[in-house]
């Protein structure tokens, strides 16, 4: 069996199925996989920085069969319409670097099948604080490569398996509202509370915490430590409905929340989390229930009138259709705010899809065109 270390590459490791692979492939192979995946993605997202309008076409078709360099070319553009509305969203990314880790999922002579994690550093431009130097996020792909005889190992397919809301600018044609939107929306109960507006607010006003009973420096480092992985501790939702809400409530739990129950799942006055998906209440792990949790029958929240009024450790939720079935899909973490005599910034941070420190002001840019009816809820900790 072939050494991932020999390759350089961490993460790497040949199925048991595809024993044939340790006469088909060689040490070179691995770091050629590497080489070729590694080039592909920093690509996407220098293309989303300010430099990404001096890509050319041969830099979007490097190492890749005809067709897929086609699909890569028809991409591009969106990739920079990405990066010009991250500029005029909040001045925009300076540079960008990604580091991949790479399993062997199936392999033979001819083409291999890559199971590939991305983890992807934005470095910001314009105004942002000098303590928060980047925005990252963290992808998870599956990559199709096959060798040709005169060229190598090339690029032939390559999908996004991450599954949820608001991806990245550098994966335009993915849903914005996330796949499982609605099963990660209430259980039972509406979604309760007054909407904020989308707009942002150009006078900041700070304000006073409502209590000190939480540790919002515990919330802040907890989010930013599991931002793009997961915490054992706690029950995975990635694969019933999404872990957004579920991350969020770790956070809060980290902070001093306090449990209440079990008994009671179903219950939206109880918020109590179990070892599994199953032993937890409804209000842990979806929107709407944890919204009316947290804003009616535990008053741990108070809605605000416009996201904007919200600062660091405060949660922002998304219902992409207020008229469908005003269920609240969606749940943030404000990790950072950022203020000063013109304008105010929140920094996001979020599962499924992972990242940390993503501007709210990217974020409204890019979805709120494609939702017009989408309402923004911003719940805070704090008073005026």
């Amino acid at each position: 069996m072939l050494s991932a270390m020999a390759a350089g590459v961490g993460a790497v490791a040949l199925e048991p199925y595809a024993a044939h692979a340790a006469t088909a492939l060689a040490a070179d192979d691995l770091t050629a996989f590497r080489g070729i995946v590694q080039s592909y993605f920093q690509n996407r997202a220098i293309g989303i920085t300010q430099a990404g309008k001096r890509l050319t076409s041969a830099d979007w078709r490097q190492s890749s069969i005809s067709a897929f360099g086609v699909a890569t070319d028809d991409e591009a553009p969106e990739i920079l319409a990405g990066g010009d509305l991250a500029r005029k969203a909040h001045g925009g990314y300076a540079g960008a670097h990604a580091t991949v880790s790479l399993t062997i999922r199936s392999a033979s002579a001819h083409e291999v099948v890559l199971g590939v994690e991305e983890l992807t550093s934005l470095g910001f431009a314009g105004a942002h604080p000098p303590h928060i130097p980047e925005s990252r996020y963290r992808l998870v792909h599956e990559v199709r490569l096959v060798r040709d005889r005169s060229r190598g190992w090339l690029l032939a397919d390559a999908r996004v398996e991450s599954d949820g809301a608001l991806p990245p600018l550098t994966q335009p044609r993915l849903d914005r509202a996330g796949r499982r939107s609605a099963a990660a929306s209430a259980i039972v109960g509406p979604a309760a509370g007054p909407a904020s507006e989308v707009a942002p607010v150009h006078v900041a006003t700070r304000r006073e915490r409502l209590d000190s009973v939480y540790n919002h420096d515990e919330m802040i480092r907890y989010a930013a430590t599991w931002a793009t992985s997961r915490n054992p501790d706690f029950p995975d939702y990635h694969n019933n409905g999404g872990d957004c809400t579920s991350f969020v409530s770790q956070i809060m739990f980290r902070g001093g929340w306090a449990q209440i129950g079990p008994p009671g799942q179903s219950t939206l006055s109880k918020w109590f989390y179990g070892s599994t998906v199953n032993t937890c209440s409804y209000t842990w792990g979806a929107a709407a229930n944890w919204h009316s949790f947290a804003t009616l029958y535990a008053a741990r929240f108070e809605a605000v009138s416009n996201v904007y009024y919200c600062q660091d450790s405060d949660v922002v939720q998304y219902d992409w259709n207020i008229t469908a079935d005003d269920k609240i899909n969606h749940t943030q973490f404000v990790s950072n705010n950022y203020y000063d005599e013109h304008t105010v910034e929140l920094y996001m941070t979020q599962h499924d899809n992972d990242y940390s420190y993503r501007p709210l002001s990217e974020i409204l840019a890019d979805v709120s065109v494609k939702y017009p009816r989408m309402q923004v809820y911003g719940l805070t900790h704090s008073v005026w």
